[in-house]
């Protein structure tokens, strides 16, 4: 007798009178394996159009969505610019609905799905506008669990292929059983065609943990597995193996269940497409229709039924419209067989009620129905009942529901329920003694693991290893926009510039800039308390809040190190009069210290307490993040500083009323509700432009403080509320923050609803917001480059920047001693197929961010970045005589060492590698274009450079024989000889690794574990000497190692800029 298998069959109908002109685009895949196609849907559309009206005409379009985020978006926008649609079908697949459901609902557009299951497209909430013809896999695993439970089954084994479909179904099927039922295991990592040995391993567990097993495989992969649970002796009745799909299958095992008006409705559908005009207007080749057309086919139908109805009711077609008429509905099959999936019945969120089919298979190899799971429109409702059809035969040749096989058998598994009684002649003391200590051994683990945990004390930071930081790399990590208002210490005590006023004191830390918050305290004890803080601080993890790096406790040097804002604090920013914020970038300011501070609210802190506008710090991306927040067992005992201004954002409940002039009040307090008092303060100053209370220019601070204390101040609001409506609401708002009763204050979830409200650029898409942000920020740099171009001027390594601005044109220039540096990031195709553009954007300023950084303290000048490439060069535009091999070797070894704490934004347990490649020769150089002027480098030497990047390995610096030479004229450099190499255009090269340099204290890959696989091994060499004279002699630049371009320098100018300046971009 063949193993016994159910299967579960995921089953899903007057004409209509339509106004010609509906447009509709239609986002299908030109390819793709087990999802559909639009060489397989023509026919099902030809069909749903003849059924609709002979008179009435659509307007297709479609565009190839590639079944992905990207291609169905990219698509979508596409079609929108050459005309408006009146309706979206598609895409195929539920990873590439999201964002497509989400433009359409914004856009307030009808979108029908057909193929894309995922639960989370449910929440239609967000999906305002999509209608399910084939339901969410919830829905399936729901039916299946009320099967399976009508049979008499709760303890179940799940086996799913690891392609999206399968696993998502069996996802579904996984939290239905969790909750409401057994569940022994679920392998979710099976391969689309698995190996024989890979189903037997597979098997062999299920023995042992199941009678019961949920297959989500790939249909022609059934028969393989059935044979293998032969193969294991599974045969005899005691297994059941249920296979489930959210489809009606292909006829490859199911072919004599499906009814004779399915087959019908695929061959007619063939027909129709091989006569069918689409196959040319597309430009695609025909393919066979498969059941998924059938679900195209009700869509198109279900659109026309809800179209004319909301015609018949003189109302507007509009997406919410069409949601709305289509919800909680039932559509029942009509004679003439009007829809070809059966009944349909749309609950009350717009997605299909499936109803559902347990086949038996019987030992003919027939499928025959035996319980059936029936969606029934009762009253306002649509509910489904159990009905059973015939009766099931079991494995082992026995019928009915009450010879069934147990979901767990009365022994258990491994006999466990049923143990020889020579175990119980133990004597119970031992048992208790066991137990005893058992229990004891359990406790004491869990202590001591939590002790390790704390004792991991990663958060502390040795104040020597926060290095200094030169003025050049601090004004270039300060923002060009705020320029004179995000200023650092170049050093880390308290002296301040008589230039420029002093923000904050930054330090550089692992590659990075850091801020350094110093505490007014000698030293902190290291207790458990202190190191439960630290944990819970590292374990904070938000968009909205500026990381905390660590803290130093050494003695006299206790201090806070956080995430540096490289555009400044929020108080820098709006007190500077050179930055133009629309209201796009206030309420996003607005909307982001909000979303920090509810985070705040729900984590173990509770509250900030001390939230101002100067701990608020914009980052690269102009996010504001929320800074300076909890360490309260750290900063106990600090001697504070504060001055009397420094307390306008302190609610007045908790500030102390008993205080002279001659001394600021003290903070009594902290709480959520003073956060939200604060907040009001700081959108005050957002909305306004103005500081707390500085309209109250007839007070003192002291004054204005007793004032807030009494109940008798607030700032005031006259500018907003003698403007338009929409500012008005901003002071309402405002005022609410301000109540005195603090319990009438509304909490940070509701102020982020009401703010939400009244925010008129709420509904923009978030790749609109961040274009427009970039285009303001760009107007803005440009602004301020033209006004202030002196500054430009004074820029390290920008001459050629100097030359345009002063209106003079730029020769090329042949240099005969540079050295070029090449790297990329490794398999980043790989990287950014798993990333969204924005994340992909986000990950290059990120990494770009930390080059620059890092850069700045060396002698080189940075070309260009093209995508993931990045190339700098020493030696020009200023010559600096020999040590540009130098430069660029020790830049090198930095970026190197950087790459390796660097974290991926959106992966942060992804490890980036990166090639590098140098060599040094001449070079000419010279400004190209006029539109756009670019600095450029040409010549044999460039080429050279990109060879050894691209010829390199991962984490390893390439150095070409040239490079090698010049870096032996100096002291220190560990060097490997590499061998010989084909390099394309050059032949065979023999080339070198740079391992490091004697002296260089930052952490490198270690150099014997990279060359472990090499084959031939590398040949170490020794330290190079700076008094090798034989190289010195036999030069780095001769004619054997390097071709020397000679380029004849033009007498006129190359280019002639008029009112151009460089942008720093």
């Amino acid at each position: 007798m063949l193993t016994h298998i159910l299967y579960v069959l995921f089953l899903t109908g007057e004409l209509i009178q339509l106004v010609n002109g509906i447009k509709v685009a239609l986002l299908l895949p030109e390819e793709g394996q087990d999802i559909p196609t639009i060489g397989s849907s023509i026919g099902a559309l030809e069909l749903a159009i003849e059924k609709i009206n002979k008179s009435y005409s659509f307007e297709i379009e479609w565009k190839d969505s590639k079944c992905s985020k990207g291609g169905s978006i990219s698509a979508l926008y596409e079609l929108m610019e050459q005309s408006k649609y009146s309706l979206i079908m598609g895409p195929a697949c539920s990873e590439a609905m999201k964002p497509t459901a989400e433009l359409a609902s914004y856009r307030d557009i009808p979108i029908f799905g057909f193929f894309s299951p995922s639960p989370d497209l449910s929440k239609k909430s967000v999906f305002t506008t999509l209608v399910r013809l084939l339901g969410p896999t919830n829905y399936v695993a729901v039916g299946l669990r009320k099967m399976l439970s009508y049979i008499g089954w709760s303890h179940i084994f799940l086996v799913s292929s690891n392609a999206a479909e399968y696993r998502t179904l069996a996802g579904s099927i996984n939290d239905i059983y969790k909750a409401s039922g057994s569940i022994a295991r679920w392998i979710m990592d099976v391969d689309l065609n698995p190996a024989e040995n890979e189903i037997d391993n597979i098997l062999v567990k299920i023995k042992s943990e199941a009678r019961i097993i949920i297959l989500c495989v790939p249909s022609h992969q059934l028969r393989k597995w059935m044979l293998r649970s032969v193969e294991n002796n599974m045969e005899g009745g005691e297994y059941v193996f249920v296979y489930t799909t959210t489809h009606i299958p292909d006829p490859f095992c199911m072919k004599s269940l499906m009814k004779k008006e399915v087959e019908s409705f695929l061959t007619k559908a063939d027909e129709a497409a091989t006569k069918s005009g689409y196959l040319n207007k597309f430009g695609v080749q025909f393919k066979k229709s498969n059941s998924y057309s059938l679900y195209l086919h009700d869509a198109l139908l279900l659109f026309a039924t809800a179209h004319q109805e909301l015609q018949n009711k003189n109302q507007a077609t509009s997406g919410t419209s069409l949601f709305s008429i289509v919800k909680n509905r039932f559509y029942p099959l009509k004679s003439d067989n009007f829809w070809s999936t059966g009944d349909v019945y749309i609950s009350d969120n717009g997605d299909r009620q499936p109803g559902f089919t347990l086949f038996d298979l019987k030992s003919n190899g027939i499928f025959e129905e035996a319980v059936e799971l029936i969606p029934e429109k009762l009253s306002a409702n649509i509910t489904t009942s159990v009905k059973s059809l015939s009766s099931i035969i079991w494995g082992d040749g026995t019928a009915g529901l009450s010879n069934k096989p147990q979901d767990i058998p009365d022994c258990g598994f491994q006999n466990e329920n049923c143990p020889n009684l020579a175990l119980y002649i133990t004597p119970p003391t031992a048992i208790m003694i066991s137990c005893i200590i058992g229990a004891i051994a359990y406790v004491l683990c869990r202590r001591f693991q939590r002790e390790k945990d704390l004792e991991n004390m990663t958060w502390k930071i040795r104040f020597d290893d926060l290095k200094e930081i030169k003025k050049d790399l601090a004004s270039q990590n300060a923002s060009i926009i705020s320029k004179g208002s995000i200023c650092t210490n170049s050093t880390l005590d308290h002296s301040t510039s008589p230039e420029t006023k002093v923000s904050i004191k930054t330090a550089e830390y692992r590659g990075g800039i850091v801020v350094v918050k110093s505490l007014r305290k000698q030293r902190v004890k290291i207790d458990r308390d202190l190191k439960i803080e630290m944990r819970s601080m590292t374990e904070l993890k938000s968009n909205f809040l500026a990381s905390f790096i660590g803290a130093s406790t050494d003695i006299s040097n206790v201090c806070a190190i956080w995430e540096f804002g490289t555009k400044g604090s929020l108080k820098d920013v709006l007190e500077n009069d050179d930055i133009f914020l629309d209201d796009t970038f206030k309420f996003s300011f607005a909307n982001d210290i909000l979303s920090g501070l509810k985070y705040l609210h729900t984590s173990p802190l509770k509250y900030h307490g001390k939230l101002t506008s100067k701990n608020c710090i914009i980052d690269g991306r102009w996010l504001c993040k929320l800074t300076d927040y909890g360490l309260e067992k750290f900063k106990e005992g600090e001697d504070h500083n504060l001055t009397t201004s420094d307390l306008f954002w302190i609610a007045p409940e908790h500030l102390d009323t008993d205080f002279d002039d001659s001394t600021p009040p003290r903070i009594t307090g902290r709480s959520p509700e003073g956060d939200i008092y604060s907040v009001g303060i700081i959108f005050k100053e957002i909305f306004t432009r103005t500081s707390p209370f500085e309209e109250y220019d007839d007070l003192n601070d002291n004054e204005i403080i007793k004032e807030i204390i009494n109940g008798n101040l607030c700032p005031k609001l006259e500018d907003l509320e003698e403007s338009s409506s929409l500012e008005s609401q901003i002071s309402n708002l405002i005022k609410q923050t301000w109540q005195i009763d603090n319990q009438k204050r509304p909490s940070s979830s509701n102020l982020l609803k009401n703010l939400a409200i009244i925010n008129p650029h709420r509904s923009k898409n978030v790749v609109d917001n961040m274009a427009k942000m970039l285009e303001k920020q760009s107007e803005q740099l440009e602004k301020i480059v033209g006004e202030k171009s002196e500054q430009i001027e004074a820029e390290k390594k920008r001459l050629i920047a100097k030359e345009l601005i002063n209106g003079k044109g730029i020769q090329a220039e042949s240099f005969e001693a540079v050295t070029i540096y090449f790297s990329d990031i490794v398999k980043f195709t790989n990287l950014a197929a798993k990333s969204s553009p924005m994340q992909v954007v986000d990950l290059l300023n990120a990494l770009y961010t930390l080059f620059d950084q890092t850069i700045s303290v060396h002698d080189v000048y940075k070309v260009e970045t093209i995508g993931d490439a990045y190339m700098l060069v020493s030696g020009l535009p200023r010559r600096n005589g020999e040590k540009h091999c130098t430069e660029i070797a020790n830049c090198a070894l930095d970026l190197l060492s950087g790459i390796l704490s660097f974290k991926v934004p959106h992966l942060p347990d992804y490890k980036i590698q990166i090639r590098i490649g140098l060599h040094s020769g001449s070079a000419v150089a010279g400004v190209v274009g006029k539109t756009m002027p670019r600095y450029c480098l040409f010549g044999d030497t460039v080429n050279t450079a990109s060879r050894m990047e691209s010829n390199g390995l991962p984490l390893r610096i390439h150095l070409s024989k040239s490079t090698f030479k010049g870096l032996s004229l100096f002291d220190g450099y560990l060097m490997a000889e590499r061998g010989g190499i084909e390099v394309k255009g050059k032949g065979n090269m023999t080339t070198y690794w740079l391992i490091g340099k004697i002296g260089f204290m930052k952490p490198l890959p270690d150099f014997d574990i990279l060359i472990k696989e090499d084959d031939p091994r590398p040949k170490r060499l020794p330290p190079t000497m700076a008094n090798n004279e034989k190289l010195r002699k036999n030069s780095v630049y001769g004619a054997s190692d390097v071709i020397v371009m000679k380029t004849p320098v033009p007498k006129k100018p190359v280019l002639k800029p008029i009112d151009q300046t460089i942008s720093p971009l």
